[in-house]
């Protein structure tokens, strides 16, 4: 499947090239262990979240909205 370039987000924001997804204010890159403390620090702020969910589980998820 093949999202039409129109329908796709524009994801690069002001100063960003768009080539990665997770950046921090400068435009680099966020680092596994900085994005794994912001899950944790989310799972307790969503409520019915199961345990041990995972930023890759998103991705999972997406993918299935997609089919």
């Amino acid at each position: 499947m093949v999202i039409p370039s129109a329908s796709s987000v524009p994801w690069a924001g002001p100063g960003h090239s768009g080539e990665t997804l997770l950046t921090d204010d400068n435009g680099a890159q966020v680092g596994p262990w900085k994005l794994e403390r912001a899950m944790r620090k989310a799972r307790g702020k969503v409520q019915d979240l199961p345990t041990g969910f995972r930023f890759h589980d998103l991705r999972h998820y997406l993918a299935s909205l997609l089919i």
